[in-house]
């Protein structure tokens, strides 16, 4: 299988999503890559197999309390919940030996329209 390097960034409203867990996952061969972005919104993945991917975007988990709710950095608090999950994620990327830098700008998608 053919592998590449990668570098992803991701930004809402030209803000970096600095702290925001991305995920990569191949629904066809079940590989999966992810990683936390850095202060610019920036994450680099090594040795990943090319093909078809749905990304995800999280806030961090954080470690709240027992009982306390659970604390968003106050940056990522605007992460929209389709963005989440792999069935409503709107973002793709197609891993190739000419595609190995993605930038996604989370305002850029409408969400309005049910997936």
């Amino acid at each position: 299988m053919k592998r590449t390097d990668i570098s992803a960034q991701v930004t809402s409203g030209g803000k970096p999503l600095a702290g925001a867990l991305i995920d990569f996952a191949n629904h066809e061969n079940g590989e999966a890559y992810g990683g936390t972005l850095d202060d610019q919104g920036r994450v680099d993945l090594k040795d990943v197999a090319l093909g078809q991917y749905t990304i995800t975007i999280q806030p961090p988990p954080g470690d709240p309390l027992p009982g306390a709710p659970r604390q968003i950095p106050k940056g990522l608090r605007g992460i929209p919940r389709p963005f989440y999950g792999p069935h409503t994620s709107p973002l793709n990327a197609m891993v190739s030996d000419d595609e190995s830098k993605f930038t996604y700008e989370l305002t850029d998608f409408d969400l309005s329209a049910k997936r």
